[in-house]
């Protein structure tokens, strides 16, 4: 739980107990790693980079577990939560004032799905000559989980824009804080769809995600709005 890069060199045989290693690449911004844990446990990542102009190495020894029991105790602590808060509205004849029904309400509370990207929805930039359609890897979008999204990119008249250089940035207005990652586009999949790595929120709230579209001598931006 607490192991460190002197702990590291005390593994006599560290390949003999390695699940999973990726050579040195050059990677611009965000690296990602993709691995499907098999079985529950705890394991270590170790990350060493070197930065090119120095020769200079760092290295980064962190901890994790892997559980696929699922989310623990937390859904019983929410659950407990709301229950002593209907109880408290209940006892405090809140209900009877309003007229509501508590049944009613426990339905809708049961029923509240989390945040979604609807394929079908279209997002056109600020000056009209760009229309974005957002597919996420993730659905429904969930906090701290790394994923990849596509977005599909047409002009005003509908065709396909290809060749495009396409950014995202974005944050929490409310909290004025970015994104704790920097999406980067990883392929150009062809007919104006464009994959992009790296995507992870880490908080629930509203956010915005900001993509910026320049193609041949034109150039825009488009604000799309999430609530996690």
């Amino acid at each position: 739980q607490f192991a460190n890069f002197d702990d590291i060199g005390k593994i006599e045989d560290l390949d003999a107990i390695t699940i999973l290693h990726h050579p040195a690449a050059v990677q611009p911004d965000v690296f990602m790693l993709r691995h499907n844990f098999e079985e529950s446990g705890s394991f270590i990542g170790i990350v060493t980079v070197e930065q090119p102009d120095t020769g200079k190495t760092y290295v980064a020894v962190f901890p994790f577990a892997v559980d696929h029991v699922g989310l623990g105790y937390w859904p019983w602590v929410l659950i407990a939560v709301v229950l002593l808060q209907l109880n408290y509205l209940w006892m405090t004849g809140w209900f009877k004032r309003r007229r509501l029904a508590a049944p009613a309400i426990v339905f809708a509370l049961i029923t509240l799905s989390p945040a979604t990207v609807a394929d079908d929805q279209s997002f056109v930039s600020r000056s009209g000559q760009f229309e974005v359609r957002v597919e996420s890897e993730l659905n429904p979008l969930t906090i701290n989980k790394m994923h990849s999204w596509i977005l599909h990119i047409t002009d005003n008249t509908g065709a396909a824009v290809t060749g495009a250089d396409v950014s995202i940035d974005g944050g929490m207005p409310a909290h004025d804080h970015g994104l704790p990652t920097s999406p980067q586009m990883s392929e150009e999949l062809g007919d104006g769809a464009y994959r992009f790595d790296g995507m992870r929120f880490h908080m629930r709230g509203e956010w915005e995600l900001v993509v910026e579209i320049r193609h041949a001598d034109r150039r825009d931006v488009v604000t799309i709005p999430i609530k996690i």
